[in-house]
């Protein structure tokens, strides 16, 4: 699909099931969740789960850990496939607006990466904010990965590469670690993964689009918690389509929908890989809204997504395995 910044149209043609789950969705959580309390936030956001039901796969061994964290403990849980496709190990963090979600809210997708990629998957439950602001939750992530790369022993994991993925706020908490390994030597990051990623936060301080489950003023709330000061807005760490530079990435795969005022961060992001020499595999899927990943029991689409999404994951870690592939050896074919 050609690379596109236009915005999302108004009214929307959802994708079959889409509308039901937008419905859904609100009953639960409704458009103006973000001018309440933040407790009362957590908890109507928590409650997601009981309102789409979703089982972990069979087979899965899965169990809680903590590890040292930069000003603290950080916990994690560990989810193991039954049918291990390979070494290697994926990170990865939620979408929350980096304030709302606990390891429960987003346990069975984690569980589902797993199953479907044939990784194991290492959920961290970072910091939240506001009472942990930037750069808290991008240092408890990087504690988790550092770990992952130099003792995945300490995890019931076999040394292998390192993939990273994060969907909405969790993608943009990824970005910053592919940036900061880097540009700090390391650790080696073979892949990342991205569903519907913010990556440009400047562009809400004002104003900014609507589109179905998320609005202009939910974004401007969450930037808000998550940065101390506009300045921070420009941080390469936090909007790094502003500032950051893209050279020595790892290859991404990125899911973006086309009803999602987020689009436009996914489209730019895969551009700019490009321009910089990254492979990257981008897909728009038409009909869906933002981060629909909990809308594929309701519509088929978005449950097409997501496999196709952890196809494209599995396939990028085995890729980087090099007992399957090899670096070429000069002279070797002498």
């Amino acid at each position: 699909m050609p690379l596109t910044n236009d915005p999302p149209e108004v009214p929307a043609v959802y994708a079959q099931g889409m509308a039901e789950f937008i419905a859904k969705f609100t009953s639960t959580v409704p458009d103006d969740m973000y001018t309440l309390p933040i407790d009362e936030q957590r908890r109507l956001y928590r409650s997601l789960p009981t309102t789409f039901p979703y089982r972990r796969p069979p087979g899965l061994r899965v169990d809680d850990a903590v590890l040292p964290g930069p000003d603290g403990d950080v916990r994690v849980r560990v989810y193991r496939p039954a049918t291990p496709a390979g070494p290697g190990v994926l990170c990865y963090s939620r979408g929350d607006g980096f304030c709302l979600g606990d390891l429960d809210t987003h346990d069975t997708v984690a569980a589902e990466l797993a199953d479907r990629t044939g990784y194991p998957v290492v959920f961290v439950d970072v910091r939240s904010a506001p009472e942990h602001p930037f750069p808290a939750a991008v240092h408890d992530l990087r504690a988790v990965i550092e770990a992952l790369a130099e003792r995945p022993d300490r995890f019931g994991i076999a040394p292998g590469p390192l993939g990273l993925v994060g969907d909405s706020s969790g993608g943009n908490l990824m970005v910053a670690n592919c940036l900061l390994a880097r540009d700090r030597g390391g650790p080696d990051i073979a892949c990342h993964g991205l569903v519907s990623p913010v990556l440009d936060f400047f562009r809400w301080h004002d104003e900014g689009p609507d589109a179905p489950i998320l609005s202009s003023g939910e974004m401007r709330f969450y930037a808000s918690c998550y940065t101390r000061n506009p300045q921070e807005l420009l941080d390469p760490l936090v909007s790094p389509l502003r500032t950051a530079r893209f050279d020595g990435l790892p290859p991404a795969t990125i899911l973006a929908t086309e009803l999602d005022s987020l689009r436009q961060d996914a489209v730019d992001y895969a551009q700019r890989l490009i321009d910089a020499g990254v492979r990257v595999e981008l897909r728009v899927e038409p009909g869906l809204v933002h981060a629909p990943l909990r809308a594929r029991s309701m519509c088929p689409a978005a449950a097409r997504a997501w496999e196709d999404f952890c196809s494209s994951v599995g396939r990028l870690l085995r890729q980087a395995d090099p007992a399957l592939h090899p670096p070429l050896v000069a002279g070797a074919a002498d």
